[in-house]
């Protein structure tokens, strides 16, 4: 307040006027730096501003209220790990549906390569939803059979045989040996649809030597690896 011998006279209300002056409040403009603040910075952001307004002299009587933004910050950090375990589940039924996706691909391609070996028709290619992408091609013989076993029957004189399946084979050759080294000594056993066959009419104790070989319109395969078994 100025001093008493700085007023005036107020000559209406004959009183000695001395002016008061009210000293201004500044306003800072504050920069929060939120428009590119990620959820888990904000988070760590809210916590950081309650410790560091808690107990702080210059701000005794914060609004809103530092509960509010502890709450705000414990509820935002909740969804966040939920999130992220979302994801994560989200991650691995993504790897898992890449994983199904490639093997019903597989699936669908071997299918398709059957499709195309046994069909006789366009139209029957087709009638199962596929197509052809141009002219058939005479199927190639069938390649090496591989995985031939030689197992003993339950019948004297007789060995079970099993070979694997050859999908360009519509026929195969069984043939049996008592003298590998002879050649010309190996006898055709008989012509079979299926990947296994009993050979019968051996000679109990005696060492057998078999092989088998696929065939279709095209011609023969090569012979099998032999493999050899004592007759029971």
């Amino acid at each position: 307040m100025p001093p008493w011998d700085q007023g005036n006279w107020d000559s209406h209300d004959e009183i000695w006027d001395v002016e008061t002056t009210t000293e201004k409040k500044l306003m800072f403009e504050i920069n929060l730096n939120l428009k590119n603040i990620n959820a888990g910075a904000l988070a760590t952001r809210l916590n950081s501003t309650v410790t560091a307004m808690t107990g702080n002299a210059a701000f005794p009587t914060p609004a809103p209220a530092l509960a509010e933004l502890t709450a705000k910050a414990s509820a935002l950090s909740a969804k966040i790990i939920q999130r992220d375990a979302a994801k994560a589940v989200a991650k691995a039924h993504t790897s898992e549906i890449d994983d199904l996706v490639a093997e019903g691909k597989d699936l669908l391609k071997d299918l398709g390569n059957y499709v195309g070996k046994t069909a006789e028709t366009e139209a029957q290619v087709q009638s199962v939803l596929m197509s052809v992408k141009g002219k058939p091609t005479d199927r190639p013989a069938p390649e090496r059979i591989e995985g031939l076993d030689l197992t003993p029957s339950d019948t004297d004189g007789a060995l079970d045989a099993q070979w694997d399946a050859d999908d360009d084979a519509t026929m195969y050759d069984v043939e049996t040996n008592d003298d590998p080294d002879n050649a010309a000594t190996w006898k055709h056993h008989c012509a079979c649809t299926d990947s296994h066959q009993l050979i019968t009419g051996l000679t109990s104790g005696a060492r057998v030597w078999v092989r088998v070989r696929g065939r279709n319109a095209a011609g023969a395969g090569p012979w099998s690896d032999v493999a050899v078994r004592r007759a029971p």
